[in-house]
């Protein structure tokens, strides 16, 4: 399961003397992660807010009347989510300095730092870092000779997202 989904959790109680009735319970060690009533004999979690990491969780039937309660375990991974990274520049001429816009995409906010850097063949000719806001940063780049340059943008990552990167081609042209 990715981190910011929900985990689906299915329930089931059986038994030899009828459906049972009742409450069941999702416990995360004392942790009470939700409670709800069976529908014939079954019922439906949806868990959020999981951390990333390995969690044993386990449910509980309170059992009724006429059915003791009873318990199972279940063992879920919850992983970083992945992220896709985008950029964009326009072309410029010479003497302006170029901005570029990095977009950071995942299923949950994102944020920290992305770096834009600028190569002429294989020579790095900037690098810039930017914070995102909600995934967001636009980057002012230094002013360039005129060419032709690949801009990548890097996301690194987080505890609770995966790093992406993305790059474009920047165009700077004569006046």
């Amino acid at each position: 399961m990715k981190y910011g989904r929900p985990v689906a959790v299915t329930v089931k109680v059986t038994s030899t003397q009828g459906t049972p009735t009742g409450k069941v319970r999702v416990l995360e060690g004392s942790r009470n992660l939700g409670t709800t009533t069976l529908s014939g004999g079954a019922a439906s979690f949806r868990l959020r807010g999981l951390a990333v990491g390995t969690h044993t969780l386990t449910v509980v039937y309170d059992g009724n009347a006429t059915h003791a309660t009873s318990q199972a375990t279940v063992t879920v991974k919850v992983m970083r989510t992945t992220s896709r990274t985008k950029v964009s520049t326009p072309s410029v001429t010479v003497g302006t300095a170029p901005r570029a816009t990095v977009t950071v995409i995942s299923n949950v906010t994102v944020t920290g730092k992305a770096t834009v850097t600028v190569r002429k063949g294989t020579t790095v000719v900037a690098k810039v870092t930017g914070t995102l806001r909600s995934g967001v940063v636009t980057v002012t780049l230094p002013k360039l000779a005129r060419g032709t340059y690949a801009v990548s943008a890097t996301y690194g990552g987080s505890t609770t997202i995966t790093g992406s990167t993305g790059g474009t081609t920047l165009v700077v042209n004569p006046r």
